[in-house]
């Protein structure tokens, strides 16, 4: 009985670590996608700071997207290998 219930508690570790890693790179990709998309499309800040939404911004938002979203998979996978 005592096995069948620490078995089941790593599991749901296991389970809410995996959770945590997603929801974390999901909203940091977002988070960082966004704010580079947002800088790169601000123009002429000296005089009335306008946004140009140019294909720049959708490369912009891909690759800070992909920053933040490739940092937590780093984490994740140092975190596995501290394990073994």
């Amino acid at each position: 009985m005592v096995c069948y219930l620490n078995s089941g508690l790593m599991s749901d570790s296991s389970k809410n670590e995996r959770d945590f890693f997603r929801i974390v790179s999901i909203s940091t990709g977002l988070a960082l996608g966004t704010m580079a998309a947002f800088l790169y499309s601000m123009k002429d800040l000296a005089h009335d700071a306008t946004l140009e939404f140019t294909p720049g911004t959708v490369v912009a938002f891909v690759l800070g997207a992909a920053a933040g979203w490739g940092f937590w998979r780093g984490i994740k996978f140092l975190n596995r290998a501290k394990r073994k």
